[in-house]
């Protein structure tokens, strides 16, 4: 996420060198950047129930999603 923030010119500027292309593709990798934070939050709180031995509450959270 903070490669993608802090480089996000450089790393549109690999693949295309249209000025206007790389402006609308840094706002891009911007905002999906960010949007990392939550499955990252998700897979941390997982991993620590998971961790104490709490399986219920993992396997409450996928019931919860897939119906």
């Amino acid at each position: 996420m903070v490669i993608c923030q802090v480089f996000a010119g450089e790393l549109m500027a690999l693949f295309v060198k249209d000025e206007e292309v790389i402006g609308h593709g840094v706002i891009y990798l911007h905002l999906i950047a960010a949007m990392y934070i939550l499955p990252a939050v998700t897979n941390a709180i997982q991993g620590f129930f998971r961790g104490i031995g709490d399986l219920k509450v993992t396997l409450m959270s996928l019931y919860r999603i897939q119906f």
